[in-house]
C-alpha cells in the first residue's frame, strides 16, 4: 500500500491569501479608475451646461434681432440707408461740401 499523501493546508492558504490580495487589488485599482472617470465627467458636463447657457442666450439675441428686423420701421430704415430708397413724391437732397 502506498502512503496517502495528505494536502498542505498551508500551501491552500497561500493560493487563498493570493487570490485574495490579487482580487482586492483589482477592486481599488477599478474604484481608482472610475473616480477619475467620474470626475473627468464631471467637468465635461459643467463645460457643457455653460456652453448651453451660451448657446441660449444667443438664441435669443437672434430671435430679437429676427423680430426686429420684420418690424416696418426697420424695413424703412434700412431700404432708405442702404438701398437709397425714397416714398413717392419724395425728394433726397444731397448736400456737397
Amino acid at each position: 500500500m502506498k502512503p496517502v499523501k495528505k494536502k498542505n493546508p498551508l500551501l491552500r492558504h497561500k493560493f487563498l491569501i493570493l487570490f485574495i490580495i490579487a482580487f482586492s487589488t483589482y477592486f481599488v485599482v477599478t474604484v481608482i479608475n472610475q473616480e477619475i472617470k467620474l470626475r473627468e465627467l464631471r467637468v465635461e458636463e459643467v463645460r457643457l451646461n455653460q456652453e448651453i447657457e451660451r448657446l441660449n442666450e444667443e438664441k435669443e439675441r437672434l430671435e430679437q434681432d429676427l423680430k426686429a428686423s420684420q418690424s416696418l420701421d426697420n424695413i424703412e430704415k434700412i431700404a432708405r440707408s442702404k438701398l437709397k430708397m425714397v416714398m413717392p413724391n419724395e425728394i433726397i437732397y444731397v448736400i456737397q461740401e
